[in-house]
């Protein structure tokens, strides 16, 4: 049986179904950004979900299922020569979310998010992405048969930002991202069946598509016309997670239109510390609670709505804002914390104060650092709280936090292997705000780690050096 999602909006009971079942919110993160117990929670929803019998790879459930699926229909995705068949970006994006929400059901947690791989900053093989403790096992365990190569140069953030002024959506998605290094070289580079039309069999293909999809998701903010199709085409083959593909049948088709703003799929992307929650009505389509966790900063803004009837918590390691424009409606349910452990699939210990509400029509947070922790009823939600700014930067960049309580405190500077390159820090510090400016000397541009330790804890924030 097939069924066709109705493109625009007629109250279809089918299509609102169908739409929930591929529905899988979340705040997508660079890899590097993840918290250990986000990323141990997706390694083991990766075995999960491709072979949930004898653990051997993926041979049987979704993972097997999705990658014979796009290379059997890999025609019919990529490389179309007009823009009436293009259903390149759109296909890619759809399958994530599908096999996100597979995860999600399958290990019962709600938090669990695929995040993006940057390869403008993470591209050699002695990356942590590569190592134990990420997707390295999976080379030898699945056979994916991986050639990391030097030969090949993955795209600077020059070849991005050069692609984001095209404002033909089919010229940018065929020409300057599918047909373009910004998409083959992070398969090609990889190697073995990352490299051939199976490639969804190699857990990296969804964090290189996710990073594909951040970048379209940054053109459509600049180029997006309200009421403007990008697509020709009004369904696309699609994979959703079941067996019916096995059977020998499609699956619904979906409109790629319908899908053009991830927010639409309750998807957004954080980056250098911040996760910005906006234009968004929470509806609880696929799990009566929707839950947004980053460990660093998330701010909720301009039209993020919690509706009366619905539910939404937000979780992070350090911060959590609520700014003009967010609107919790009276009789919604709202929790927002500051997790210290820092897995928000646990009922961990909570950083004070925290905000659980069910009632308040809305909230206003809309100050500097140094005055908000004065005014002890704001609703900021904070332990720590480690900033700066500018960042990235250059020159310097100045790092400020607030101290719940008098603490013997050190402010140091990491590389990514953890090695300490500064500290500029170490001693008694009373309660309340402190800055300090970070002023690097003889170092490389790149992403490095601030590390607040206090006798409340641990706080970390990336810090990301330019040329």
């Amino acid at each position: 049986m097939k069924y066709t999602i109705i493109k625009i909006g007629v109250a279809f009971g089918i299509s609102i179904l169908l739409l929930g079942q591929l529905f899988a919110q979340g705040i997508r993160k660079e890899h590097l950004e993840m918290t250990n117990a986000e990323r141990n929670a997706l390694i083991e929803a990766y075995w999960a979900v491709a072979d949930d019998v004898n653990m051997d790879g993926p041979i049987l459930g979704a993972f097997g299922e999705m990658g014979t699926f796009h290379g059997n229909n890999y025609t019919n995705i990529h490389f179309s020569n007009t823009a009436d068949t293009d259903v390149f970006l759109a296909w890619h994006r759809l399958a994530s979310v599908e096999l996100q929400r597979t995860m999600k059901d399958t290990m019962n947690n709600e938090w669990i998010t695929i995040p993006y791989w940057d390869w403008t900053i993470s591209n050699l093989k002695s990356d942590p992405l590569w190592g134990a403790d990420w997707i390295g096992p999976f080379d030898n365990q699945w056979g994916l048969l991986r050639e990391a190569t030097s030969s090949l140069i993955f795209p600077v953030q020059a070849d991005i930002d050069n692609a984001k002024t095209e404002t033909n959506f089919y010229q940018f998605s065929r020409y300057l991202v599918e047909g373009a290094d910004i998409h083959s070289v992070g398969h090609n580079w990889t190697g073995g069946i990352m490299s051939s039309h199976y490639s969804p069999l190699d857990p990296v293909f969804f964090f290189h598509h996710n990073m594909i999809d951040k970048i379209w998701a940054e053109w459509h903010k600049t180029h997006h016309t309200p009421g403007n199709d990008y697509y020709i085409k009004t369904d696309m083959p699609r994979y959703d997670g079941t067996f019916v593909n096995g059977m020998g049948d499609l699956l619904p088709s979906v409109d790629p239109d319908a899908i053009v703003d991830p927010r639409s799929l309750g998807i957004f992307y954080a980056e250098n510390g911040l996760a910005v929650l906006d234009k968004y009505t929470v509806s609880n389509t696929a799990t009566t609670d929707e839950k947004f966790g980053y460990q660093y900063t998330i701010e909720a803004k301009e039209d993020f709505i919690i509706p009366a009837g619905k539910s939404a918590t937000m979780k992070s390691c350090n911060e959590v804002i609520m700014r003009p424009g967010f609107l919790a409606a009276n009789g919604s349910t709202f929790l927002a914390a500051v997790d210290q452990d820092c897995d928000f699939s646990t009922s961990a210990r909570v950083s004070q104060p925290q905000f659980v509400g069910t009632s308040k029509s809305s909230f206003v947070l809309d100050k500097t650092l140094a005055t908000a922790y004065q005014d002890k009823s704001d609703v900021r939600i904070s332990e720590g709280v480690l900033l700066a700014a500018p960042n990235p930067f250059h020159r310097s960049s100045v790092i400020e936090f607030v101290l719940p309580a008098d603490s013997k405190t050190t402010l140091s500077i990491h590389d990514l292997s953890g090695r300490q390159i500064a500290l500029l820090m170490d001693g008694q510090l009373a309660e309340g705000y402190h800055q300090v400016t970070f002023t690097p000397k003889g170092l490389s541009p790149g992403v490095y780690l601030a590390k607040l330790k206090t006798e409340n804890g641990v706080e970390t924030l990336k810090l990301i050096l330019t040329e």
